[in-house]
Formats: structure tokens, sequence, C-alpha cells
């Protein structure tokens, strides 16, 4: 190897490390990512809501609070898949911006504003997998003006609203071809998660006398046969539904 080539691969090498360094530096946190980009275009609009591929921003007043935000979802590195849930509280003289979280999505990402605990104020419940199988919550709290995460909920999967009450339910399956699952109500208590009930199903046996649904609430315990309790027809999904619906109208 003469000096010429190897002074190239030399200069190359340095050149590359100081790529992979680049991130890291204050540089790079300067960047303006998509996010970002969007929301300067469009923030002085009265409501926004735009999707593009791993970014989400919305603008408008997001919580039923009598302030303007910004909600913006953006991903911030594309090999590691890091994305970033900031908030902007802004009006014509201020502008207050603060990063929630910072999380690794790869998947298909949902956003609803939907007041989970019952205190009048839209929370953001961000979904993760096309089959809705992992949730994030952010409450707005009003004394901060900012949403505070709720780690706990990431054990709720698949979370769906009792009619139009304050209870909720979710899905979860435990494994085996998802023949075992579980289904639990809950409801929040200000920032705190209260279980009111579960659904476990276990379909994993191939004779029919073994698989059975057990369910608890409110002191109540009873086992059904599955294959009776879910007539053909019916997903478990549908049964789920239906069973803490007609449960919550009677209670």
């Amino acid at each position: 190897m003469n000096k010429i080539t190897y002074t190239k691969k030399a200069f190359l090498s340095l050149f590359l490390i100081s790529l992979m360094a680049w991130p890291n530096t204050g540089l790079a946190q300067q960047q303006t990512y998509l996010g970002d980009m969007i929301f300067e275009i469009y923030k002085h609009q009265d409501s926004l809501v735009k999707d593009s591929f791993y970014t989400h921003v919305e603008i408008g007043k997001l919580f039923d609070y009598d302030r303007k935000h910004a909600l913006i979802f953006q991903q911030i590195d594309s090999i590691e898949y890091i994305n970033q849930l900031k908030l902007i509280s802004y009006s014509d003289n201020e502008t207050v911006e603060k990063i929630i979280d910072t999380f690794e999505i790869g998947m298909f990402i949902d956003f609803r504003r939907i007041d989970m605990n019952h205190d009048g104020y839209k929370d953001v419940l961000i979904t993760q997998g096309s089959q809705r199988s992992w949730d994030r919550l952010y409450l707005f709290d009003p004394e901060s003006d900012s949403l505070i995460s709720i780690p706990e909920f990431s054990g709720y999967r698949s979370t769906n609203q009792v009619l139009e009450t304050e209870y909720f339910y979710s899905y979860t399956s435990k494994g085996c071809a998802d023949d075992l699952w579980e289904s639990k109500l809950i409801r929040f208590e200000g920032h705190n998660i209260q279980e009111h009930g579960t659904i476990y199903g276990d379909g994993c046996h191939q004779e029919s006398k073994l698989r059975v649904i057990r369910i608890t609430h409110e002191g109540e315990n009873k086992s059904l046969p599955m294959d009776q309790t879910i007539m053909a027809g019916t997903s478990k999904g549908e049964f789920i539904k239906s069973y803490w619906e007609q449960f919550i109208t009677n209670k």
C-alpha cells in the first residue's frame, strides 16, 4: 500500500466517524425536522391536522382548553426509529415548546384525542401496530399546560371506550396463537387507573370442556364454556364489547 492510498483511506475513515458522531453534536440539536417545518408553515391557522410518513401535526384548541396548542409527532432518527412527541403552547405573543417523550416506534401509528380521565379535557392516546396492539397515554394537565405520561397504561392494550361512559376496556393476547386472551375493564381516578373487571379466555385446548371464559367483576366470579358462549359467526372482539356494554348499562 503506497502512502497516497493510505492517506485517502485514513481520511475516509475519519470522515465516516465524523458522520456517525454528527447526531451527538450541538449542531444536530438545532436540526429542524419535518413536523417542525409543517408547524412553521401552518402555525397561524386556527385548526389543522397533517399526516405524512412517521409525522403527525395537529393545531388548534386540541384539549377543550381555552388555549391554542400544536401537537407534533416526528421521527428524529430514521436508523433507530427514534420518534419525538412535542407539545407547543402558543399565542400571538408567546410560544412555549415542550418535548413530552422520545421513544422507538417502527410500525403504523394512530392518534386519538379523547377524555380518558373524565376531567373535561381531551387527552392523547397513541397506538402502535396494525392491530392496535400497543398504547401510550398522555393526560392533559391544565395547571401545567402540558401532557403527563402514564407509563402504567402500556399494560392495557387495544383500548376502547364503553359506549360514551368513563369506562374503557382493553384486549391483550396472552399467547397460544391468540387463543389465550384477556380484557380488563378500567376507569381513571385522577391519574390513577382503577380496574373494575376481567374477562380471561382460555381456548388453548382440544377438548371443548377445557375451553372456558373466566369473568371477574365486583366480587363476582364465573366460568362460562367458550364454545357455547362465543357462538359461530361472533368474534371475540364482538363478545367482549357486548359483554362490557351490557355490564355497564346494568350497573
